[in-house]
């Protein structure tokens, strides 16, 4: 699974960490918790470039379902050297207006933040990366977005210039938000 946090700092973020991870709960679960877990190093710290935060309420603990919305979440890696603010331009002035024409709502741009890691026992990892984040009403409005996508020839150009700035093919996830997410 893909755990998406926000916190206001980096100081609430080791707060809140130390909190959670030297509860009695935590510490109690610990064991059977980590063995569902294929991997914890692959953590990023992110800062928004595009999309708004604001009004994003966790829903009430009565909410009985899942919402039916799907998360597309795309990591992009850069090639070492290549100007993170260039790709991000790009991404925004190109890549999410046309995914926009093709069905997706963007939610959130995000890239590597360069802070200090004030939690250590939870490490981060320091590759160049852009992340973005775009919403579907369902999972077929998902598969027409991909349908769309994949017929584009206007898309196909934009993903040769985007590969040409990265280091591999783009890494992208289906999430399903869990009953409590706020997104």
């Amino acid at each position: 699974w893909i755990w998406i946090r926000a916190f206001p700092n980096p100081a609430a973020r080791a707060k809140a960490l130390k909190g959670f991870y030297e509860s009695a709960a935590w510490l109690s679960r610990r064991a059977s918790a980590n063995r569902t877990i294929r991997s914890s190093r692959d953590a990023i710290l992110l800062k928004r470039h595009a999309g708004d935060l604001e009004g994003l309420q966790v829903p009430p603990l009565s909410r009985a379902r899942r919402p039916s919305s799907l998360i597309e979440c795309t990591r992009y890696f850069l090639k070492r050297g290549e100007d993170e603010g260039e790709v991000l331009g790009f991404i925004q002035a190109k890549a999410l207006p046309l995914l926009k024409r093709l069905g997706a709502a963007p939610c959130l741009l995000l890239s590597r933040a360069d802070v200090p890691n004030l939690y250590p026992r939870a490490p981060l990892r320091q590759s160049p990366v852009v992340v973005s984040l775009l919403r579907f009403s369902s999972i077929d409005a998902h598969r027409r977005h991909l349908l769309a996508r994949k017929a584009s020839r206007e898309w196909a150009a934009v993903e040769l210039e985007l590969a040409s700035r990265l280091k591999g093919p783009p890494e992208s996830w289906r999430l399903q938000p869990m009953r409590r997410s706020a997104l």
